[in-house]
């Protein structure tokens, strides 16, 4: 899996930029030429895996250049220019005075909607100093000072940050002590630095889904967004045989089918006894069901404009004229477009060509990691998800063709 959204460069780099990554895929703009506009280094540059493409002035510059983008899009949010300035001068990298790419992200993620995210903005201020720290001891070129980094931070140890690899943490660990060049040490910090990013959406989706669906009993929500095969393939045979429909669900359409359940309970107490379907959806959205078909392979873009009037068309449509729509649930959309974005590849017509299956084992760690260093600052309710939202099969470890 390619937890850093199928961006380009060396390990660093992907992490580094993760969270502009996702701003990208909100807006439905492509990650590889968004990223080369953003940074100023050419496609080709970032496709060869540069060690130490990102120096500090460059992130800077990254940083002040994404300023006009985000006053766009608050005035699209009909934020008045006072207010947007005052989010703007809120934000950590301009209080800081330096980059701080995952504390802005959060920021603007939690902007005029009534999320709020101050438990994960703890741990993404963990973060951009840490990416600080590694970024410096790279402008330098000094290996020592970059191992040393991640060798004796503390928290990082805590926090188990070499799981998730067949092999046992103390050789993840010596792979970077014993890293000669950058290059050996870009391949050993792969698992770290892929353990920090699925961290960070794991506080996420805690933090989000406690505070915004309160009533419900706790659940890692991004994993029921899961891409995941359909229920008649038969798991476990040597070569998997796909049937002619319903092959798969992908991301995008888990997102919807899980949101039409949210607000239909929302209207009535009672979650409906199935997936929605295709149809009920469009009838529901006003969408044709050839337009949902296209969200559900992602042949249509699902950004957070589209996004967000969908949501809203089918709250109206469950409820009463007085009532007032809540806010569209704009994390969910980004796990969703993360994972369809780093999990599935498609050929020239559009059309599947691969799409890695992930059982979730290392991120549910870490959310059950921050469930119990936040449990006390964080409400839990008592209501049950429906039973068909399973979350992902047990999966092969190989990608499904």
């Amino acid at each position: 899996m390619n937890v850093a959204q199928g961006q380009e460069g060396g390990s660093l780099g992907r992490l580094v930029l993760a969270p502009l990554s996702l701003e990208l895929l909100l807006d439905g703009r492509s990650p590889g030429t968004a990223l080369s506009e953003a940074t100023g280094l050419s496609l080709s540059r970032l496709r060869q895996a540069d060690r130490r493409p990102f120096r500090e002035s460059r992130l800077r510059r990254v940083a002040d250049d994404s300023i006009a983008w985000l006053r766009g899009r608050l005035a699209a949010a009909q934020f008045t220019p006072s207010e947007a300035e005052t989010f703007i001068s809120q934000m950590p990298s301009r209080r800081a005075g330096r980059a701080r790419a995952f504390g802005d992200f959060i920021h603007r993620l939690s902007r005029g909607d009534g999320q709020v995210f101050q438990l994960t903005q703890r741990l993404a201020e963990r973060v951009d100093v840490l990416c600080e720290e590694l970024v410096f001891a790279h402008d330098a070129e000094n290996l020592s000072a970059f191992k040393s980094v991640l060798l004796d931070n503390d928290w990082l140890r805590d926090q188990h940050w070499c799981l998730g690899t067949e092999a046992p943490s103390e050789q993840v660990r010596q792979k970077v002590v014993e890293a000669r060049d950058w290059q050996a040490l870009d391949e050993a910090t792969k698992v770290p630095f892929a353990n920090v990013w699925l961290s960070f959406m794991a506080a996420i989706d805690l933090e989000f889904a406690q505070r915004h669906f309160e009533f419900f009993a706790p659940r890692p929500l991004f994993l029921d967004l899961l891409p995941t095969l359909g229920p008649t393939v038969e798991m476990g045979a040597a070569e998997i045989e796909l049937p002619r429909r319903d092959r798969f669900r992908l991301p995008t359409r888990r997102l919807l089918e899980l949101c039409f359940a949210l607000l239909h309970y929302r209207a009535h107490r009672v979650w409906p006894s199935s997936p929605p379907t295709r149809k009920e959806i469009a009838r529901a959205s006003g969408y044709r069901d050839v337009d949902i078909g296209n969200f559900y392979d992602g042949t249509k873009k699902l950004t957070a404009k589209v996004f967000g009037e969908w949501w809203a068309t089918v709250a109206r449509d469950f409820a009463t004229s007085s009532e007032v729509v809540p806010p569209s649930p704009t994390p969910l959309l980004m796990a969703a477009l993360a994972w369809h974005s780093g999990m599935v590849a498609f050929d020239a017509r559009s059309k599947v060509r691969q799409m890695t299956l992930f059982d979730g084992g290392e991120y549910l760690s870490w959310w059950h990691a921050h469930q119990q260093d936040w449990g006390a600052e964080l409400s839990a309710g008592t209501v049950e998800w429906p039973g068909w939202l399973d979350g992902p099969p047990d999966v092969p470890t190989d990608p499904v063709p």
